[in-house]
């Protein structure tokens, strides 16, 4: 996407710690392919690394970073717990996806996630990949109300200090 002057491919699976992976493909749907713990198809050729580790790893460590894309399959959760100092340290923008149709993440520890580290949550209220991609942002006071809903939503998490001068901007 000619963006390479500002966007760093990394080669590896974001997880807590090290451990085994294993990968779940969905047929038809590349985008749908997880990783969980014991089930699938072995990925050790993957490497693991948690976001603060390639942070303090990366040569030249990046003098900022603004903003952060999660679309982890339900592992939302464990990638932003695993990136919690890079995120008190830079205060990103953070967009993920929330499904929960299929794979259910953990609504009320995201929210935990979120408040604890004083961020606010908005959902896109516009037609998700649409051909102009335009969001249009509507306030979510809490992800654990979508809990009985069917629903794939696009969320922006935004620092609480930075707030509507960040949105504004975008």
């Amino acid at each position: 996407n000619d963006l390479l002057d500002i966007v760093q491919p990394v080669r590896a699976a974001v997880a807590l710690r090290q451990r085994p992976l294993y990968v779940h493909r969905v047929e038809g749907n590349t985008g749908a392919t997880s990783f969980f713990g014991e089930q699938g198809e072995s990925a050790d050729d993957i490497p693991v690394v948690s976001l603060d580790d390639w942070w303090k790893c990366s040569a030249p460590q990046p003098a900022s970073v603004d903003a952060v894309k999660i679309d982890v399959e339900g592992m939302e959760l464990e990638v932003l717990s695993s990136g919690a100092h890079l995120i008190e340290t830079f205060r990103p923008v953070v967009l993920f996806e929330v499904d929960t149709i299929g794979r259910r993440p953990p609504l009320t520890a995201l929210d935990q996630f979120f408040a604890s580290s004083g961020y606010r949550l908005f959902v896109n209220l516009a037609g998700r990949n649409s051909p102009t991609d335009t969001f249009k942002l509507g306030r979510l006071r809490r992800l654990s109300l979508m809990s009985r809903a069917k629903v794939i939503l696009d969320v922006v998490a935004v620092d609480n200090a930075a707030g509507m001068r960040v949105l504004a901007a975008h």
